[in-house]
């Protein structure tokens, strides 16, 4: 079979251009995210700084600070099985139905206690938590204190949804700017019942990167300052 020169050279035209479409489909760069690093709270003149270290498949394992340091072990769908209270003896063991959490068993030393979970209608009930949830798994009410959300990214935006988290991890959760995957507006302190709103502060990657609680005499109280990394993200 002959070729004309003109179809020759579309031919090979056609040949580079396919290869080159196979080799920027085989080598594109992965899709990246921003994950907190550190959050550095202050409250009444007290700075306290909590840091996050993530595994290889984004998932926290690691939260430090001078009050606390906590270390979670996952099962294979990514929802925790294991806190440890770093510094001790204890580990608190999560058992599931589906993503449910149905029950903890706090081990130590001494000991091995089974604390029973309830979830009836998306709330979680433990011996010392109320856990209100709402269909997106948004965190509605903590210790029956409402938290009031808006349709923007929160810092936690890529993080999966761990109850385990606001179950049997005690205050860290508001030390932690509340694990929130969207903005944070209004919320109740669940331990002196006052409305706070939040002012909330983006960087030029639309990240919050400053929030500051605001009291209802329009007082500025507790602040965040919160540190990112760049992660590819995992599907």
């Amino acid at each position: 079979m002959k070729y004309s020169m003109t179809s020759l050279l579309l031919l090979i035209l056609f040949s580079l251009t396919s290869c080159n479409n196979d080799d920027d489909n085989g080598n594109q760069e992965p899709e990246l995210g921003f994950f907190p690093t550190k959050i550095i709270l202050e409250d009444g003149g007290t700075t306290l700084d909590i840091e996050f270290t993530y595994d290889n498949k984004n998932q926290i394992a690691l939260i430090t600070s001078d009050l606390f340091s906590l270390s979670f072990a996952y099962y294979a769908n990514g929802l925790i099985a294991e806190t440890r209270l770093n510094g001790t003896s204890t580990v608190i063991s999560t058992t599931y139905d589906g993503e449910i959490v149905t029950s903890l068993t706090e081990t130590d030393e001494i000991s091995s206690d089974i604390i029973p979970v309830s979830y009836t209608n998306g709330t979680y009930s433990t011996n010392s938590a109320i856990i209100k949830l709402n269909p997106q798994n948004q965190v509605l009410e903590l210790y029956g204190s409402p938290i009031t959300y808006s349709n923007n990214s929160g810092p936690f935006t890529h993080l999966k949804f761990q109850p385990a988290l606001f179950i049997t991890a005690d205050i860290v959760p508001i030390y932690s700017y509340f694990f929130a995957t969207h903005e944070i507006t209004e919320f109740e302190f669940p331990f002196n019942g006052i409305t706070y709103t939040v002012d909330n502060t983006r960087d030029a990657n639309n990240n919050i990167v400053f929030a500051q609680w605001i009291d209802p005499m329009g007082n500025e109280d507790t602040s965040y300052t919160i540190e990112y990394e760049e992660r590819p993200l995992i599907n």
